[in-house]
């Protein structure tokens, strides 16, 4: 299994070296930073959506080790490492099949080869989530005896998960609410009350140096859609996790769903006698599927109240539900653990096939996501080596984005907000969204992009601003 956890690692790692251009998201958080002391708290912290920690943390990382591509996400890739050594570590007493679904889900999820190379807060969520989750399950199966450690431990990283994520906010709150419910322990269900409001600190601060409340009620992020009420936030989560498995009306999503019902049944009919493995099977076994069980519960109870709050203010997206794959991993290995104890002759065989199977298919899905993601769409970098080699923007260059975050990229180039609802200036433009062809045309504007672009941004020119081939040489080719 250490090959196997190696072999992961190695995988997801293999562009940590290659420095290509953050998108506007680690721009944020870079510059966040870079910022002195006083415009990190007032100025960026107060006005981000997120809790403080990975920027904090990300602070401390810049001042060591700098803040090229290739610094700042190798300590997203030590937070995925951690996430899947703990894994591997936490379940070192389970069946061999049981360690293999569980690692193997974890750490063949496109989720976490493509957040494990980004400069942004969710490689740590994974890893809060993975910690969160297994020292939860750990408190519960020693059943009051636990060592003060491991309590502090498991407080110490549910705080922290609060402080990284208001996604993981909500997931540490629903583990902590299942602490409360131990009729047989009072010293857990003490330390879960006194823990619970300690988790609404931050959000609490949050609301009074920054402008958390204005973002509510549709205002928090216009790109945010939840069309239809409950059935688009568990199709976000299903993509986010299992990318290919949403629910729609496609012929083949609708195939591929009635294969897996089949196929379920098939292997899950000797769970009939569920009763008697509960009664008949072994501490191990038992333990295995009430945890299993467990955390399905807290999953759907966390799908719903995501649900709830999209209704209000929609903020769901695929890599928020990041928070949601531990959990997913160990279900899916407790359940398979008890399945194989009770499946017979060829279903027996079966079970491995198809959990090879779904690994395998999500680590192409993985491979694919990760090499997308080297060769950036977003590629800012490229277009500021044009822009300076063309040196076009010394009487200043007009864009639609925040000039703080490019300012990374830009920071020695004279470059300047667009003027909101005023005519374009006759300047270069940087923009992130492009104007239409019939636009461009209208003001004879020429359209460029740097190579390997297949969207934003653009650099738009009057078109008698330079000759093609110094376009060229500087990297530059027309829109398509």
């Amino acid at each position: 299994m250490t090959g196997f956890v190696v072999g992961l690692l190695l995988l997801a790692g293999r562009h940590l070296l290659t420095p290509y251009s953050y998108w506007p998201d680690e721009m944020f958080s870079v510059q966040q930073a870079l910022a002195s002391w006083r415009e990190f708290v007032f100025r960026w912290l107060a006005y981000d959506v997120h809790p403080p920690l990975y920027a904090l943390l990300l602070r401390g990382w810049v001042g060591l080790w700098g803040s090229g591509e290739v610094a700042t996400r190798s300590l997203s890739f030590l937070f995925t490492t951690l996430a899947l050594l703990s894994m591997a570590v936490f379940t070192s007493g389970r069946s061999l099949l049981a360690r293999f679904i569980a690692i193997g889900v974890l750490g063949t999820a496109p989720a976490f080869h493509f957040y494990g190379q980004e400069t942004r807060s969710y490689a740590l969520l994974l890893a809060l989530s993975t910690l969160s989750t297994l020292l939860t399950l750990r408190l519960r199966a020693q059943a009051g005896h636990s060592s003060a450690r491991l309590r502090w431990s498991q407080s110490l990283v549910a705080v922290a998960l609060a402080l990284t994520h208001y996604f993981g906010l909500v997931w540490v709150a629903l583990l902590t609410l299942l602490q409360l419910c131990r009729p047989t322990c009072s010293v857990e269900r003490r330390r879960a009350a006194m823990l619970l409001p300690l988790l609404l600190v931050w959000p609490l601060i949050h609301q009074q140096i920054g402008d958390l409340s204005s973002k509510t009620g549709g205002r928090f992020n216009s790109w945010i859609e939840v069309d239809v009420p409950f059935v688009a936030t568990i199709n976000k989560a299903i993509a986010g996790l299992v990318p290919g498995f949403e629910i729609s009306r496609q012929p083949t999503h609708i195939v591929l769903w009635l294969l897996i019902i089949a196929l379920l049944a098939l292997l899950a009919w000797p769970l009939q006698t569920w009763p008697a493995t509960w009664r008949n099977g072994s501490a191990a076994m038992r333990l295995a599927l009430s945890q299993s069980l467990e955390l399905v519960v807290l999953s759907l109870a966390y799908l719903g109240l995501i649900s709830v709050i999209d209704l209000h203010t929609p903020i769901s997206t695929l890599r928020n539900f990041i928070v949601l794959l531990p959990p997913l991993s160990l279900v899916l290995a407790g359940l398979a653990e008890v399945l194989h104890a009770r499946l017979k002759g060829p279903r027996r065989l079966l079970l491995p096939l198809v959990v090879i199977c779904f690994v395998w298919y999500q680590l192409q899905m993985a491979v694919t996501a990760a090499d997308a993601k080297a060769f950036p769409g977003d590629n800012w970098k490229a277009l500021a080596s044009a822009v300076r080699a063309l040196d076009i923007c010394r009487d200043g260059c007009f864009s639609d984005f925040s000039t703080s975050y490019l300012n990374y990229y830009f920071q020695d180039l004279n470059i300047l907000s667009l003027p909101a609802r005023a005519p374009l200036p006759e300047a270069p433009l940087l923009l992130h969204k492009n104007l239409s062809a019939d636009e461009r045309h209208r003001m004879a504007l020429i359209c460029l992009k740097a190579p390997q672009l297949s969207s934003s941004p653009y650099l738009l020119l009057p078109e008698q601003f330079h000759p093609v081939d110094r376009l060229a040489a500087a990297g530059l080719r027309p829109c398509s």
